[in-house]
């Protein structure tokens, strides 16, 4: 978001996630021509052969395979923006079809925390009894690497000693969606 007004704090940490997908909208269409093809040559064979509903269970098929494009392209869309200053940790998640919506967050009560496990866990932000789940479409060497960073830089702001700050894991990819804001 380079729409910062010029007397705003500094920023500490910046992260823009986004879900991977392999396939984008070329992709999709690609794929789903190649199964129309492929089904409208079988379907002129069975057609001839006098097997003529199989035809319409070929055009079901495709019709289904672009409907599941069409979902996975929409769920590729979701883009959620962390932004931290001395003053709160803000969080703007933009959801296709949905105004954005935003939560904001005092940097020294807020604890980062990877509830239910490494592989299948999310990364809740938690205060005062609020929690709130960010980057479920993350893998999981991302969400390590974005819940240590997170810690790290909410550490100064929250009276950690630099010794309690966890260090990511050596094995640990780094996240390129997940970078801290350079100062």
């Amino acid at each position: 978001m380079s729409d910062r007004r010029p007397d705003a704090p500094p920023l500490l940490f910046h992260a823009v996630l986004r879900p991977r997908r392999s396939a984008g909208a070329r992709g999709a269409g690609v794929a789903v021509g190649l199964l129309a093809g492929g089904l409208a040559v079988a379907g002129l064979g069975f057609g001839l052969a006098g097997a003529w509903p199989v035809v319409g269970f070929g055009g079901l098929e495709v019709a289904l395979l672009w409907a599941a494009f069409s979902l996975h392209g929409r769920a590729a869309r979701v883009v959620e923006v962390l932004s931290l200053t001395e003053d709160a940790l803000t969080l703007i998640r933009e959801d296709p079809g949905r105004p954005p919506r935003q939560w904001s967050f005092q940097p020294y009560w807020l604890r980062v925390v990877v509830a239910g496990g490494a592989e299948s866990g999310v990364i809740e932000l938690r205060s005062h009894g609020r929690s709130l789940a960010i980057g479920a479409f993350l893998g999981a060497a991302e969400r390590q690497r974005l819940a240590a960073d997170l810690v790290r830089a909410l550490a100064p702001l929250s009276g950690l000693a630099p010794a309690a700050v966890p260090r990511p894991r050596a094995e640990a990819v780094p996240c390129t969606p997940c970078r801290p804001a350079s100062a």
